[in-house]
């Protein structure tokens, strides 16, 4: 499940919310591709629904997304400890954070460069429809941190 919230500019005070369900993975990769088309910050409305900048900055700073950083934090932590040992895994997982699932793959990237993980099995970064993906195993390295 995932929502979407949108603002009529035309009539003050009209908001309507959007709830979009699946279960196929398709459709919601789908909805939350379109979502985030919309709302770079979140993927969740057609306007600054949550004041998406930092609580202490008096003006947002463009181009730094907190969800973003949140999720991506969320994920390197979950594959370090082991959570997450597979793409099919992580890409559901970003997804039912409301982002799109390159997220992960982003993360695995960064990670496999600092050499703390290795993937095992196709070694491929597909994170579109990820009903058809090829799996593949993430193993931890022990050596750094």
């Amino acid at each position: 499940m995932h929502h979407f919230s949108i603002r009529k500019e035309e009539k003050k005070g009209n908001y309507y919310g959007l709830i979009f369900g699946s279960s196929h993975t398709l459709g919601m990769e789908k909805f939350i591709k379109v979502c985030w088309k919309h709302d770079t910050f979140s993927g969740e409305a057609n306007y600054n629904i949550d004041n998406n900048w930092e609580a202490t900055s008096l003006f947002a700073a463009l181009g730094e997304n907190i969800k973003i950083d949140i999720v991506k934090k969320e994920i390197r932590q979950k594959i370090l400890s082991g959570k997450i040992s597979d793409n099919k895994t992580g890409l559901k997982y970003a997804m039912n954070r409301s982002c799109e699932p390159r997220l992960f793959t982003e993360v695995v990237k960064e990670l496999e460069s600092e050499k703390k993980i290795e993937r095992l099995g196709d070694k491929n970064y597909s994170s579109t429809n990820i009903h058809r993906v090829k799996e593949y195993q993430i193993k931890r390295l022990n050596y750094g941190t």
